[in-house]
């Protein structure tokens, strides 16, 4: 009994996936996709045979001259804290330590993978060997590319396909230790310890088989950090449960969250999230305040130009351009103003927002 509840326990260890700001969680199962979006740890995967993965939302924006990390030191990040915004210069190098992107030794995001992290550094160096005046341009032409989404479904059905074999022999080592185990036990009233010795070769068998349904998945997709995932695999077999899940997300990982969302599902789910990082870019407040030089304001100011005008064509894409730029709809009668980021509401007509500091919108129209 003590080894079967010990095992259920790291089945749910393993399903535990960290998501960063910015990120998102999907989860396809028969054609119908799942998608959750909040920062930190959370379960994901929790039954193998469902396709589940991460997306990291692209960690950067750069200039000419810079890259800027904002908010919690995420690209077009979730919260999207502009006071914290750090400038950092490209002479420093890209650094990888586990999920963490650093740029000089400051740390610049936490991936959702080892893997994520190694492609968002990979990214971040490609951008940095190019001449300088070419640099604002292929940040720019980078995150065109993971918001298009282009034969978005051919890839994802790719990846089932390939994780197709190692997710139904995951689930069936899942289901004889979750329910095969205990029912034998309690069926035929046989001591657990006998039910165990009985049962370790076919439990063995499985995941012996599984691994190489594992390996032959890595081969065919060929994604980045296919030795860490092995290797834990080899030497720590609960970490099967959740191979093709890493897989998958190391796979997908030049997708952005938004892509997927448009081509899967509703892209309204991210409305809230567009209209704050649009209005992000309409409210440099950093700059504002004086804190950069001048030279440095002027390119994040371009930089911030780049990513609306990506912003807008991918909501007019999506076919939500009116939905964003509409006025919140009017939830108090009481309220006359609203902030353009979060879209709360105030009684006030010339207020600040205390959550984002942006000065709030009044409603046109007090039918609104």
């Amino acid at each position: 009994m003590e080894l079967w509840l010990l095992l259920i326990a790291l089945w749910i260890w393993e399903c535990l996936a960290f998501l960063p700001p910015g990120g998102a969680y999907f989860s396809l199962a028969r054609g119908r996709a799942r998608v959750g979006r909040r920062a930190g740890l959370g379960l994901a995967n929790l039954w193998p045979l469902q396709l589940g993965f991460a997306l990291d939302g692209l960690p950067f924006e750069a200039t000419a001259l810079q890259a800027i990390g904002s908010g919690p030191l995420s690209f077009l990040a979730a919260t999207g804290a502009l006071r914290e915004e750090r400038v950092v210069a490209w002479a420093t190098p890209v650094e990888t330590s586990g999920a963490i992107v650093s740029l000089g030794g400051a740390p610049l995001l936490r991936a959702s993978s080892d893997a994520a992290a190694e492609r968002i550094a990979g990214e971040l160096r490609l951008i940095a060997a190019a001449p300088a005046a070419e640099r604002a341009q292929r940040a720019r032409e980078s995150l065109r590319a993971a918001l298009a989404g282009a034969d978005l479904e051919a890839r994802v059905a790719g990846v089932r396909r390939a994780t197709l074999a190692h997710r139904l022999l995951s689930s069936l080592a899942l289901l004889g230790i979750a329910v095969g185990i205990p029912a034998l036990a309690l069926s035929s009233k046989i001591a657990w310890d006998s039910v165990w010795e009985n049962s370790w070769p076919l439990w063995i068998a499985l995941h012996a088989l599984g691994f190489v349904a594992l390996l032959g998945a890595e081969l065919r997709l060929r994604a980045p950090g296919r030795g860490a995932r092995l290797f834990r695999a080899a030497v720590y077999p609960p970490t099967q449960w959740r191979g093709s899940f890493e897989l998958a997300s190391a796979a997908l990982g030049g997708v952005h969250p938004l892509a997927l969302q448009r081509e899967f599902g509703d892209a309204s789910f991210f409305l809230r999230w567009l209209r704050g990082a649009i209005a992000e870019c309409d409210h440099p407040r950093l700059a504002a305040q004086g804190r950069a030089a001048p030279a440095e304001s002027d390119a994040r100011n371009r930089a911030r130009s780049d990513r609306r005008e990506e912003l807008v064509a991918f909501c007019e894409s999506a076919g939500i351009a009116a939905q964003v730029s509409a006025p919140p709809a009017r939830s108090n009668a009481s309220a006359s103003s609203y902030c353009p980021r979060c879209f709360d509401e105030f009684v006030a007509s010339d207020w600040v927002c205390t959550d984002c500091g942006l000065e709030t919108r009044p409603y046109r129209d007090a039918s609104a």
